[in-house]
């Protein structure tokens, strides 16, 4: 959106607060509006710019009588924003925190607890998000400017699995399901899988796996990853930090992990095993040598499994599966009952905050929830008369085919009609207690999983069930988990101005040099790459970075300290 078109939709920026009649005075039905009103959603993690459609604006606007228009992050729209003095009516924060910090800092939130605007009409998250309340007041100076995302029930329950370790299970079948003990095996592994199938099926070349560069940010986004998913650490800074101890491993150290995560891949390169366009093809690229069946191995689903797992290849008896090597310990977290940092607040300029706070509210509940994940309640998804949820027939239409045109009183396709909130407020995986002990996620509802495993299930798949010993994925892996990360309410500092300019440097050069060294072409430049990223990286003043992050690593360990009870090993309430 275009800053004129900013400037008509919500006015000149000021900092000056609208007057609002006393909350205390309103109802919900008081703040609904007789003529539909359009609330600008300043959203840093969805996709697009524009008004929200189909089946989510109908329900919205049968709740609310609201129109919900999306301004998306691109470059320089935050600055932009906030000179204008008007971030929008709801914002939502991505998990960097430091557009937040900027925002708390110069007041251009609204608070929740003004007007009683919490108490009000966010009522279910001020009775059910308590955990998550203190972890804001606690990061915002002790004002409630918002409430993050993912938050859970249950700190001992296990999140959804970042590390999936996929592997073409038909061809590790064929070789004999040879041990993987350690990377060294895996690599060897995929050698072998290259003999077995050297062109895919469209005639391109095949690989053990494909890369790219989009997602790096401090490094490489792949490395930092293998560190995660086979030593159990957690990237932290310009290095690792071990949740078992809070020991932390800096990554500018010629044998750090990090250097051993780039070694593997410069193996795989050197031995034609790593997709040699990886650095310039991008994310699209990547994922389109995964749905062409291209590679044999990924540490994610949603960078193999999800892409080649589609009915017509595990029918033929192919598919990514995960193979965890025995040595991994792959990095797990509890669901966490303070939230992530992916903030929902309301702007200092919104001249509707309840009618903003009921939504967010509403998004809350159980059944707004749901209906924001899978579509309108009755026609996607439903309980039975003992609690329990299913889906619809109609919904599994719409899973098997996106453009399927909605029922009547709502227009468009499925896929049209999908939440542009690309934020959570529970944890997929939290308890719905509006259910019969289910969680939100569907993969939990017992009259589902009959019906989904018959759609889904395949010879390949039941062949994986055997050798792993284990009836889902999410068992298997839980099994190999070793390290666990701790939920507390420890915030990252917001670095100076200064310092950010440094820590860019230092960033950029690390990066920069861990893609040379992947394509390194031997052990000695490898090595003397390496040399030279880690005296480049000084020279820029990673000194200073280090100081920094050696406090904060002090204060994450105290704040994780402090979130468990010594006599129970709980996380403090």
């Amino acid at each position: 959106m275009g800053l004129c078109a900013i400037m008509l939709l919500n006015g000149c920026g000021t900092d000056v607060k609208p007057v609002y009649q006393d909350s205390e005075d309103l109802t919900l039905e008081d703040v609904i509006p007789k003529e539909t009103v359009t609330l600008v959603v300043y959203d840093q993690l969805c996709a697009k710019d524009g008004i929200q459609s189909g089946w989510f604006a109908q329900v919205l606007k049968d709740k609310f009588n609201v129109s919900l228009e999306f301004v998306s992050d691109a470059d320089y729209v935050f600055e932009t924003r906030m000179e204008l003095g008007n971030l929008g009516d709801i914002v939502v924060f991505d998990d960097s925190n430091t557009d937040y910090s900027v925002a708390v800092e110069n007041k251009k939130l609204f608070g929740f607890e003004d007007e009683n605007l919490l108490h009000n009409f966010g009522p279910y998250i001020e009775e059910n998000m308590k955990a998550a309340i203190e972890k804001n007041k606690a990061i915002s100076g002790g004002t409630l400017y918002g409430i993050g995302n993912n938050i859970a029930t249950n700190d001992k329950a296990l999140k959804e699995n970042t590390y999936n370790w996929n592997l073409r299970f038909d061809l590790y079948q064929k070789l004999g399901n040879p041990q993987i003990k350690n990377l060294d095996d895996l690599e060897k592994v995929l050698a072998d899988m290259k003999t077995l199938e050297p062109v895919g099926e469209n005639g391109n070349e095949n690989y053990g796996l494909s890369i790219f560069d989009d997602y790096d940010i401090s490094m490489s986004f792949f490395a930092a990853s293998l560190v995660e998913a086979y030593y159990g650490y957690d990237t932290f800074g310009f290095g690792f930090y071990d949740p078992a101890d809070g020991s932390y491993y800096p990554l500018l150290e010629k044998d750090s992990v990090y250097v051993e995560a780039l070694r593997f891949y410069n193996k795989l390169y050197r031995d034609g095993l790593l997709n040699p366009d990886s650095m310039v093809m991008g994310y699209d690229g990547a994922v389109s040598n995964y749905k062409a069946g291209n590679c044999f191995f990924s540490l994610f689903d949603w960078l193999g499994a999800d892409l080649y797992n589609t009915s017509v290849n595990t029918g033929n008896g192919k598919a990514l599966l995960p193979v965890v090597p025995e040595d991994a310990s792959i990095r797990c977290e509890n669901m966490n009952i303070y939230g992530d940092n992916q903030i929902w607040s309301i702007g200092n300029n919104c001249q509707y905050p309840e009618l903003a706070m009921a939504i967010i509210n509403w998004i809350s509940t159980p059944e707004g929830y749901m209906t924001m994940t899978y579509g309108p309640k009755g026609i996607i998804w439903d309980y039975d008369q003992n609690g329990n949820t299913y889906y619809t027939d109609f919904a599994y239409t719409c899973m098997r085919d996106g453009t399927t045109t909605m029922p009547e009183g709502y227009s468009g396709t499925y896929t049209e009609g999908l939440s542009l909130f690309n934020n959570t407020t529970w944890d997929i995986n939290a308890e719905n207690p509006d259910s019969n002990g289910e969680t939100y996620n569907s993969s939990s509802w017992s009259l589902s999983a009959d019906t989904e495993e018959a759609e889904t299930s395949s010879s390949i798949e039941s062949q994986w069930r055997e050798f792993s010993g284990t009836n889902s994925i999410r068992t298997y892996l839980t099994d190999h988990y070793d390290t666990n990360c701790i939920n507390s309410t420890f915030k990252e500092k917001q670095l100076s101005d200064e310092l950010v300019i440094t820590w860019n440097q230092v960033a950029d050069c690390i990066k920069t040099n861990s893609w040379d060294a992947i394509y390194a072409k031997s052990d000695e430049e490898f090595n003397t790459i390496i040399t030279d990223m880690i005296n480049q990286a000084k020279a820029y003043g990673s000194d200073k970075c280090m100081e920094v992050l050696t406090d904060e690593v002090t204060l994450r360990k105290a704040a994780e300290e402090k979130a468990i009870e010594p006599e129970t090993g709980a996380i403090a309430k």
